[in-house]
């Protein structure tokens, strides 16, 4: 559970999905890494769900965390990764309709 003041919103990671040797050497991938449900608080209403995978932000992934307006992805090789939520929400976030 995290929260970003600055834009009015917290969010709420799933657990890591990593894959194990077993199902790597079995051939089975996971895409996904985690998964992030991004809120407005007030009024409170869901933004998005959005899948943080290899695809999108690079394999080595170890850990995603949002700090003013900015969506920040540590890699196994010390890199940190800065991306605009703003402009990830507009463009790829699930959106759920009633």
């Amino acid at each position: 559970l995290g929260w970003d003041s600055s834009q009015e919103i917290f969010y709420v990671k799933s657990v890591q999905n990593k894959e194990t040797p077993l199902s790597r050497q079995a051939g089975v991938t996971h895409s996904a890494f985690m998964y992030l449900g991004i809120f407005r608080v007030f009024p409170l209403q869901i933004v998005g769900i959005l899948e943080i995978n290899k695809k999108g932000f690079g394999s080595g992934i170890t850990d995603v965390l949002m700090h003013h307006g900015v969506l920040a992805v540590s890699h196994s090789n010390k890199k940190v990764k800065m991306y605009s939520i703003e402009h990830i929400v507009q463009r790829v976030c699930v959106y759920l309709k009633s």
